[in-house]
């Protein structure tokens, strides 16, 4: 198979979709159709179910998908090693990351890495950690980056910091001046919590329970945006990484007050890559790069 099929199929996995991969690609409906149904045909298998909203892949498919991938990573691996070569520092460093990350470390660590590497672009994803780790598993993405995400044997930690959960209060809030606080101090106050399921809502879930201390949500949600934003303007209180509320930290509308928990400050960022995979030049350098930063405290 050659590496525009390959592309061609990845995009319509990923979109679930024969028009809105041709239009993400940029290339005729009619075009895509005749490379899928040939494909089909020189295997002898259906690779997807037609569906009236679209596609989906059918068993065949996955195994397909899971060799496309592979080749398409390595030709991406191999432009870059050329592009070093020539001394051309350029690539595509592709990065799926948790909100709280993306939003408060990543702008900074980007900027300061193109400076340095003016040739360099990057894809960056949001999602949970659960997908971020499956995506580093399928090759969706060459670096992933989780919060206590204790990743199985076919993932590698490349660089890990420690990050505790701590309480976000608005400035003018009666624990702000707090240089600690303990669990049942915040739950004399309404609360804000990350949705459950989610990495940080399972440590402050065990913390509570260890304590012997129940916390009611006035909210629940994914968003570090919407947290942030209804602490600003009440007595809420929740629990994020202090990264996340960094810059309302710095404008002086947001305190970060550390907590009395071993469970809440056992956290840390894991940046991960799979195992067995060898990633392009530019996005080793900016893992190095980043490790760097990380542990400058940046």
């Amino acid at each position: 198979m050659d590496i525009r099929t390959s592309r061609y199929f990845a995009s319509i996995a990923q979109h679930g979709s024969i028009r809105d991969a041709a239009d993400a690609l940029n290339v005729a409906q009619s075009a895509l159709s005749r490379q899928i149904l040939k494909l089909e045909q020189d295997f002898g298998v259906a690779l997807f179910e037609r569906h009236p909203r679209g596609v989906a892949l059918t068993a065949a498919g996955e195994v397909y998908l899971r060799y496309a991938r592979e080749q398409i990573a390595q030709s991406e691996h191999m432009r870059a090693e050329l592009h070093a070569l020539s001394g051309v520092h350029r690539g595509t460093v592709r990065i799926a990351a948790i909100e709280s990350l993306a939003q408060s470390l990543l702008p900074g660590l980007i900027a300061a890495f193109r400076e340095q590497h003016p040739g360099v672009t990057f894809d960056v994803k949001m999602d949970g950690s659960e997908r971020i780790i499956e995506a580093v598993r399928e090759i969706d993405t060459d670096i992933g980056m989780t919060y206590y995400s204790q990743p199985a044997s076919d993932l590698e930690v490349r660089v890990s910091a420690r990050e505790p959960l701590v309480a976000i209060v608005a400035a003018e809030h009666a624990l702000a001046k707090q240089q600690r606080v303990g669990l049942r101090d915040v739950a004399a106050f309404p609360t804000a919590l990350t949705t459950r399921g989610s990495r940080s809502r399972n440590l402050i879930d065990t913390a509570c329970w260890k304590a012997g201390v129940s916390l009611s949500p006035v909210l629940e949600t994914n968003s570090v945006e919407l947290l942030t934003g209804l602490v600003e303007r009440s007595d809420t209180v929740t629990f994020l990484l202090r990264l996340s509320a960094a810059d309302g930290i710095r404008n002086g509308t947001l305190a970060a007050v550390p907590v009395r928990s071993e469970i809440l400050n056992m956290g840390t960022i894991e940046v991960l890559t799979r195992t067995s995979r060898k990633l392009s030049p530019v996005s080793e350098a900016f893992l190095g790069f980043l490790g760097t930063q990380l542990a400058a405290g940046r």
